[in-house]
């Protein structure tokens, strides 16, 4: 019956002109086409729901009718691509968003994904065939008939309302641009990001460098931790650490373990003395010198700021009374993300704001004509040598709106705020040097901003 009721929506788009409007439950309706992709029927969704793969067959919405068939009391929760990772919590392999991913998009165990449940559930309770439930997505008890089904499929499913309705006009207003010469309209994701969907969409986890023998150091190897760590990833001259592998330290409450990682993950400074040939002056030995029960006590306080919303005093918390010795902004800002990482109270993600995504975030900035925030955030000062951006004393607001803009236009895209900052943060220019490295993209807009100024 189900199956009946979608082949029958579809039919119903065929000879509607091909066009239909599919409401969202938050936010405008979109418009939807049957179209022929390379021998493929599918629907053709508005570029400004899905910016980065407006294209979805048809069968994937057969296969859902069916696992849904399938599923205890006829409904499967929806999952959350936009914060967690195929097989995590949230995104269970048994969630709609994880077994399309898995069946039609080759995802797999561990793999982000882009955001599709949204235009796949929208689209499936449109046609009649299924309802929104808390969470999930389940099959429509025929007994409730939608307002908005097709008319063909309120007839086969109450033969009492055989009304024809048309369908409703949709406002279209997002990601609309003001086209007059003298006005020029604030963009919601930067063109950057859009033009280079396919590639965000496509690349592969971060794979950050090999861990160098200087963490091996003698003087580091004296405290228990890096006894701790080495036993922990016994093959680190052959395979690197993974940001999943530092975040389900985290998830396992291995929190010293956890921070320890996380700094070596990040390549904390593990060589160069502050003072000349005083060796008590590396960063990561003034890490290693941090009792453990205070390090522990900051990560809770961390954890508590986060899960609370206050992004701000977390930020400037690690900056005063829980400052840690030898860590600056860009290294407690990866102790945050990785605290917020698996915590499904934490809602807006914490990102990592270091030298190059700081950078990334002027560009982008530039790129949606965010001028008051590039004057609030960034001193126009600029390293063009060491490509580096100088930001203004208050980094803690710069560093609040980089997580909550990250947060938007990722939404926007249909993907995760966490895979969206590791696809700003490019490449080393040490080893990748070629021009498409995103380092040198976003650097050359602000090269360009520059010299207009």
């Amino acid at each position: 019956m189900h199956e009946v009721i979608f082949q029958n929506f579809i039919d119903y788009i065929r000879r509607s002109d091909n066009k239909c409007v599919v409401p969202q439950q938050r936010r405008d309706p979109f418009n939807i086409s049957i179209v022929n992709n390379n021998g493929v029927i599918g629907f053709l969704v508005e570029k400004r729901v899905m910016p980065l793969d407006t294209f979805f067959p048809i069968d994937i919405f057969f296969f859902v009718i069916r696992k849904l068939i399938e599923a205890p009391n006829n409904e499967l929760l929806r999952g959350d691509a936009m914060n967690y990772a195929i097989g995590q919590p949230g995104l269970e392999v048994d969630t709609v968003e994880a077994i399309v991913a898995i069946e039609f998009y080759n995802a797999a165990i561990d793999d982000f994904i882009p955001r599709r449940i949204s235009v796949i559930a929208n689209i499936l309770v449109r046609s009649g065939a299924c309802e929104h439930g808390k969470g999930t997505l389940r099959l429509r008890n025929f007994n409730t008939p939608s307002k908005n089904l097709p008319p063909e499929n309120l007839d086969l499913i109450d033969n009492t309302n055989p009304q024809k309705t048309t369908p409703p006009k949709s406002k279209n207003i997002l990601n609309q641009r003001i086209s007059s010469s003298n006005e020029v309209e604030e963009k919601s994701v930067p063109d950057y990001l859009i033009k280079n969907g396919t590639r965000i969409l496509n690349m592969p986890p971060q794979n950050i460098n090999l861990i160098t023998r200087k963490y091996r150091n003698e003087r580091f190897m004296n405290f228990p931790i890096m006894q701790k760590f080495y036993n922990y990833f016994p093959d680190l001259e052959y395979n690197s650490i993974q940001r999943k592998e530092v975040s389900e330290l985290f998830r396992k409450k291995k929190y010293y373990l956890g921070f320890i990682t996380a700094m070596i993950w990040g390549g904390i400074n593990a060589s160069r003395p502050k003072k000349e040939n005083e060796f008590e002056t590396i960063d990561f030995y003034r890490v290693l010198k941090q009792d453990q029960a205070r390090i522990e006590k900051i990560i809770f306080k961390v954890k508590q700021l986060l899960v609370k919303g206050q992004y701000e005093n977390c930020f400037n918390y690690l900056n005063s009374e829980g400052k840690i010795d030898g860590v600056g902004h860009a290294y407690y800002t990866k102790l945050m993300y990785f605290i917020g990482y698996n915590d499904r109270r934490i809602k807006l993600k914490p990102l990592i704001f270091d030298k190059w995504t700081s950078n990334a975030y002027l560009a982008l900035l530039i790129d949606t004509g965010q001028d008051e925030k590039i004057q609030k955030f960034y001193t126009g000062r600029i390293d063009k040598k060491n490509k580096t951006v100088s930001l203004r004393k208050n980094v803690s607001k710069a560093y609040y709106s980089f997580i909550t803009d990250m947060d938007s236009w990722a939404t926007e895209l249909g993907i995760s705020s966490s895979r969206l900052e590791e696809f700003i943060f490019g490449m080393s220019l040490k080893t990748c040097k070629s021009g498409s490295n995103p380092r040198r993209e976003l650097w050359k807009i602000i090269l360009r901003h520059i010299d207009k100024g």
